[in-house]
């Protein structure tokens, strides 16, 4: 099944600009996900490379907020793929690290459901291993635990900052929508 990666940006400092690079290179380099930027008319001058290392690139012609920005990528999904797919949602000042979303398809598939969120540590080394070999230990029972870095709530990643869904889950909300 396809994987689209929805990631909306508002780029204001050249901090904010090296954390979402980071965030997009990670995606690519660790799972085959089409990459769409959102970009929510972002003040920063220096953006070109959100165009140059997405596979999608939008760019809101005036600000929609945080909500409305994602939305213009779930909008992008539906008027694009026909199929089911899956949708993730990334805050661009995450890394994710090997099998994340190896891991977040186990859980959809193992309990039926249409929705997860990734959590993750704040600290660096688990179980005495690096974050980045944790997330790929078979014994670990914790493993779910530990996929990314960024978006962080207390020693926790606040899991709003990077779920996935499937398409038909965003299809059903819609359709629900039309009918209120």
């Amino acid at each position: 099944m396809k994987t689209y990666c929805v990631m909306p940006h508002y780029i204001i400092t050249k901090h904010v600009a090296e954390l979402a690079k980071q965030a997009i290179k990670s995606f690519k380099e660790t799972a085959d996900v089409i990459l769409i930027s959102c970009d929510d008319d972002s003040p920063y001058e220096d953006i070109g490379f959100l165009k140059e290392m997405s596979d999608v690139y939008i760019r809101n012609k005036k600000n929609k907020g945080f909500a409305g920005n994602c939305n213009v990528g779930f909008k992008w999904v539906l008027e694009h793929e026909k199929e089911d797919c899956y949708i993730v949602c990334a805050n661009n000042d995450i890394k994710v690290y090997n099998n994340w979303l190896e891991e977040f398809e186990k859980v959809l598939d193992a309990f039926n459901g249409d929705l997860i969120g990734g959590l993750g540590y704040r600290v660096k080394i688990v179980e005495g291993k690096p974050l980045s070999q944790y997330s790929t230990n078979p014994q670990s029972k914790h493993k779910m635990n530990c996929i990314s870095e960024g978006g962080r709530f207390d020693d926790w990643m606040f899991p709003g900052g990077f779920w996935m869904m499937r398409k038909n889950v965003l299809e059903d909300v819609v359709e629900y929508k039309k009918i209120k």
